[in-house]
């Protein structure tokens, strides 16, 4: 019974292994549709916005580390550093005072990449009239081929060296992907490490010109004509800057010498009468912190006026 129930099992085996033979091609069709499907959810998925938090920091690491190694060593890093500090607060602290001690921590690293990036952003931001106009004209050389024109502007010896290194990585990932999220992925954390408008259209045109083919010759021009608009008015911002600076820094102080030693020698107070009024007054005392604290504010609104991005 049992020999004929295998012999018939094997017969019916047969006959099914010559049907899938003879329509070998619907089921190879089926299995693409099936591979496809999953590929679609999978994209879908990954096209899902994080909340804004979340998504500034999954870029700032983008940018920050060239691969996902170091991305992970990074993670390793911050996990390991909670733990440490939050074990070693947790006897003097308690729990809660602990856990935000040690979230500040964790935080410092990744304030420290931030300030690197902005530092990265206003620095390259100021390259963006020769890495503009060298990729046009190395575009228009090389038939409106994008690939080519990014690969010979990163090996022409232009005045953008640290945007020649955002270009090259852009490069890498590009000719690394394989379908149009990851392309758009790449253009985006381009555009992030820039942070400025310029960028951002300058991504929108890479991108049309890597998925659709179009000629951005137009689009490339234009932001270089504003981006020399854009120069000359960084030029007369500059100047009015460095005269506020140093009216800031030689001024204030200046005045404040003088005041003291108008006090000394035309109101006749004594200088150890005025060093007391100076700081054991608490009025007086107030006035001077406060003095002192509008001097750092203006001092570092100078600052980061001074260094900001050039951008339209």
């Amino acid at each position: 019974m049992r020999t004929e129930y295998l012999i018939e099992l094997g017969i019916y085996m047969i006959f099914a292994a010559g049907a899938i033979a003879l329509m070998w091609d619907e089921v190879e069709l089926l299995i693409a549709r099936i591979k496809l499907r999953h590929r679609l959810k999978a994209l879908k998925t990954t096209q899902k916005k994080l909340p804004p938090p979340l998504d500034y920091f999954e870029k700032l690491l983008a940018v920050s580390f060239d691969n996902d190694r170091s991305r992970k060593i990074f993670l390793a890093f911050e996990f390991a550093l909670f733990l440490a500090s939050y074990a070693l607060g947790y006897r003097n602290f308690g729990p809660l005072y602990s856990a935000i001690i040690s979230i500040t921590l964790m935080l410092m690293p990744v304030l420290f990449l931030a300030a690197r990036l902005e530092s990265s952003r206003a620095k390259a931001s100021k390259e963006g009239i020769s890495l503009v106009t060298e990729l046009y004209r190395q575009y228009r050389i090389n038939n409106l081929n994008i690939y080519e024109a990014i690969e010979k502007s990163v090996e022409a010896e232009g005045d953008y060296k640290l945007s020649s290194k955002k270009l090259y990585s852009l490069l890498i990932h590009l000719r690394a992907s394989c379908g149009v999220i990851e392309i758009r992925d790449a253009i985006d954390n381009f555009v992030f490490s820039f942070g400025t408008s310029w960028a951002r259209i300058l991504g929108v045109c890479i991108r049309m010109s890597v998925e659709t083919g179009t000629d951005i010759s137009m689009g490339l021009s234009d932001i270089a004509d504003q981006l020399k608009k854009a120069y000359n008015l960084e030029e007369k911002r500059k100047m009015m800057n460095s005269e506020a600076t140093r009216m800031t820094l030689l001024l204030i102080p200046l005045m404040y010498i003088i005041c003291m030693g108008a006090s000394v020698f035309y109101l006749g107070l004594s200088p150890r009468k005025l060093i007391e009024n100076q700081f054991l007054n608490p009025k007086a005392y107030f006035i001077l912190l406060l003095i002192i604290f509008l001097f750092l504010v203006n001092f570092i609104l100078l600052f980061v006026t001074g260094n900001s991005k050039l951008d339209y």
